[in-house]
Order: C-alpha cells, then sequence, then structure tokens
C-alpha cells in the first residue's frame, strides 16, 4: 500500500457565469500508455471553492482542504493519497457557489479494474468511480482513455497541468454540458500507428455521440491526417449545443488507412435537456418561474414535502405555487442571515450529481431511486459495489453510519439497462425486502 501527502496550489477557477450550477466535488479519470508494462493513470477532480477553510493572513485570506484519494483493488485498498487543496483571495464571503478548483494527479499503474474514490477531509462531500485501466504496451493499434477539458493553457513553471511540454491542459471531470456551455473540448493519444516508407501513411478519425443503447445522437464528422512518426496527442473541439438531454457516449474510432486496423474509445458526457431543464436543476428564485417550471420542481423535490404541503401545492394556482416554494426554502434555510441559503444550494447539488451520474433511458437522475435517496438523506457515507457475476446482476449498497445507529440501501439493476431501483433498506419506513438476492438472481 502506497501512502503519499503534498500541498497543491489552485490558481485556475472555474466560474461558468452564464449557466450558474453549483460546484460540488466531480472525479474523472483517464488512462494513457505508461512504461515498463503498466499505465499512466490520470485522476481529475474539481472542488468547490466554498469548501475550502478560510483564514485571514497579511491583507489576503488563505483556504485549504484536504483532499483524500484512494484506489482500491479487488476490495483492497493499494494507494491512498493524500492532497492539501490551497488558494487565496480578498474575502470569502464573495465567492459564489459556482466556483470549483480544479486538480489532478497521476500515478503508474498495472492494466485493471480499480475502484476510485475521493473525499474532502472534515465534509461529507465524497464521490467514487469504478475504472477499468487498459493495456496499452502492446504492437497494436490503440486508442487512449478520453479526457474531457475545460481550457488550454499557457504551461507555467511546475503546474500539475502542463501536458506535452507546450499547453497547460485543464481539465473538465464534470462532464456536464448546456445550451449555456455547449463546447465539448476533449484529447486522446494514438499508440502504433503503421509507418510505410514507399507511401504516405495516413490515418480516419471519426468522432460521434451516442446514447446508452448506441444510438447515434450526433455525427461530429471524420477527419484524415497524414500518420506521424511516433505517437502525439489529438485534441478536438465540438460545439454539441444540436443535442437533446441525457447521459450519451462520446465515441472516438481511429482507422489506420495503410492496414485497415481500427480502435475504439468511449466517454460517459451529460447533457442538460432545454426543454426540460427544471428537471435537472431548480432555479433560486421561483417567482420568476413559471407553472410548468414550479409543476415539474414539485415533481423532484417530492420525497421532501410532507402530506400537507402536498395538498397546498396541488389546490394553488401559479402566485400561490410560487409563494409556496419561496416559504419552502425559506423554512428550511439553517442560516437566515446569511446571503445564500445553504439547505437549498445543498439541494441543488444533490440534484446536479444525481442527474450527472444515476441518469438512464427511462428517468432523470433526481427522480430515480439512487436519485430519491440522495435527495433525502444527503451523501452516503461509504458505498459497495458488486460487479455482475454468472449468478448475479449489480448491485450497489449505500450505508449511513449517522442515521438510526447505521442503515443501508440496496439497489440492483434488475432489468440490465443500468436502472437501479431500490431492492431493500434497514431505514425505518422505506421499502424492505428481506429476501433481496432473489431478485438479483439470473
Amino acid at each position: 500500500m502506497v501512502f503519499r501527502k503534498k500541498i497543491v496550489i489552485s490558481a485556475i477557477i472555474f466560474l461558468f457565469a452564464s449557466a450558474p450550477l453549483p460546484a460540488m466535488l466531480s472525479l474523472d479519470a483517464a488512462a494513457f500508455q505508461g512504461n515498463a508494462g503498466q499505465s499512466s493513470l490520470e485522476i481529475y477532480y474539481t472542488i468547490p471553492r466554498k469548501s475550502l477553510n478560510w483564514q485571514s493572513k497579511n491583507g489576503l485570506f488563505h483556504g485549504q482542504i484536504p483532499l483524500i484519494t484512494k484506489i482500491s483493488f479487488r476490495g483492497n485498498i493499494i494507494f491512498t493519497d493524500t492532497s492539501l487543496v490551497q488558494d487565496k483571495c480578498l474575502d470569502p464571503a464573495q465567492i459564489d457557489s459556482e466556483q470549483a478548483l480544479p486538480h489532478q494527479m497521476s500515478l503508474a499503474i498495472p492494466p485493471g479494474i480499480y475502484t476510485i474514490s475521493a473525499n474532502l477531509n472534515g465534509t461529507k462531500q465524497s464521490v467514487s468511480l469504478e475504472y477499468f485501466v487498459p493495456n496499452f504496451n502492446d504492437t497494436e493499434l490503440r486508442v487512449s482513455d478520453i479526457e474531457c477539458i475545460s481550457d488550454l493553457a499557457e504551461p507555467s513553471p511546475g503546474s500539475i497541468f502542463n501536458k506535452y511540454g507546450k499547453y497547460a491542459v485543464i481539465p473538465y471531470p464534470s462532464r456536464l454540458y448546456s445550451l449555456d456551455y455547449p463546447v465539448l473540448n476533449f484529447l486522446f493519444e494514438i499508440y502504433n500507428m503503421s509507418w510505410s516508407d514507399d507511401k504516405e501513411s495516413k490515418y480516419e478519425i471519426k468522432t460521434r455521440i451516442l446514447d446508452l443503447n448506441k444510438k447515434l445522437m450526433l455525427d461530429l464528422g471524420s477527419e484524415t491526417y497524414s500518420a506521424p512518426l511516433s505517437n502525439f496527442p489529438s485534441i478536438h473541439s465540438f460545439d454539441i449545443s444540436a443535442l437533446s438531454g441525457g447521459t450519451m457516449n462520446l465515441e472516438i474510432e481511429v482507422h489506420d488507412l495503410t492496414n485497415g486496423n481500427k480502435s475504439l474509445s468511449q466517454k460517459r458526457i451529460y447533457m442538460l435537456n432545454p426543454d426540460e431543464s427544471i428537471a435537472f436543476l431548480p432555479k433560486d428564485d421561483p417567482t420568476i418561474m413559471s407553472e410548468k417550471e414550479l409543476d415539474s420542481l414539485y415533481y423532484i423535490l417530492q420525497p421532501l414535502l410532507s402530506n400537507t404541503e402536498k395538498r397546498l401545492f396541488k389546490n394553488s394556482n401559479l402566485q400561490a405555487k410560487q409563494s409556496f416554494f419561496n416559504s419552502f426554502w425559506a423554512m428550511r434555510d439553517p442560516k437566515p442571515e446569511t446571503r445564500h441559503n445553504e439547505y437549498q444550494l445543498e439541494i441543488n447539488r444533490r440534484i446536479q450529481y444525481a442527474n450527472q451520474h444515476f441518469n438512464s433511458q427511462f428517468r432523470s437522475g433526481a427522480t430515480s431511486d439512487k436519485g430519491i435517496i440522495l435527495l433525502k438523506y444527503g451523501f452516503p457515507d461509504d458505498v459497495q459495489v458488486f460487479r455482475s457475476t454468472s449468478n448475479s446482476k449489480p448491485y450497489e449498497i449505500w450505508h449511513y453510519y449517522d442515521i438510526e445507529g447505521g442503515v443501508q440501501f440496496y439497489f440492483g439493476d434488475i432489468s440490465g439497462f443500468n436502472q437501479y431501483i431500490l431492492i431493500h433498506s434497514t431505514k425505518n419506513g422505506e421499502f424492505q425486502d428481506p429476501n433481496w438476492h432473489s431478485q438479483l438472481k439470473y
């Protein structure tokens, strides 16, 4: 097991002013060709700037927070890293909830399936993902994993984002796009292209976006290039505003035109639906929302409403519905004296996370079973992920240690379409099935 601790100072801030989404801890990864039989794994994060602990010093405020990363293989932790993420500002009270700090780390790792988890120490902000690290160390045509990026900048001395000796590549781990943020930037590497001495070697790159059923959603075209003498990065940018909302896969196909070999790589991305934007994230001010938007917000927030509140909303006209949500947020504001409603920001964060991670072709993430539990109880303290076997469908167990002395929620992909439903819980008042294992049998 490897333990590391380091200090990282971020000078780059994300602020999507045109699409004010509350920042959240986001996690992504990409693997590239390494040395000595290993791959190079890069892990990308965004950290909410408001999450830092701020102290005044010499006329400035200095903020910091420990970011803890763990990598597990077959249930055993094989790597632990603690990075002290730091930043400076003139007044932390002026930091908007949309601002986030990018961060990344890299390490050499053998090919395999790993669980990567990240946690902001002292908070309940945590996220994890299961990641397959391919083997790029052979002689076949290979495309690396895809890194979604927010910006390319000039490299600066010692920056963790410096790449290829000429770029500072800023990652975009949330991979969340919209009409306000429609530009998809990404890079990948190509390995083992053939080279011919007697004719010009060429290769073709096809780019497309598919839904989760592999249906073509957007064809971004193809381009033909002359093959270089050595491996190199391929950097691309596309406007994807023509997409409807949902969870999709960006797919890259590289075709070596010299020998006919092909290689594919995919990356999951998320597009907000302009016609159903309220189904992803509620606006801050209910008084500017239409009745359709208020009804959509009600549909999302039903798990948080009492029966009395539900009856009151259903019997209300537009003005009354606007007043209803004004009162709903105000009554739950834990610190009325502050500029922001912390409760509303937290609920927005949960909705955003649910729609980034739990969307399916049938339901938005916020209204899925996982999304409902997240909305009601917050982020779990621990998540166990069980892959499918010859005898069992895949399932997850969410652990909450501070509720009723410790409770669990069990979610299973019963349909096989990546739609996890609640199949059991030990929480009083939630669905329970002591024979939940039988639902997972093939």
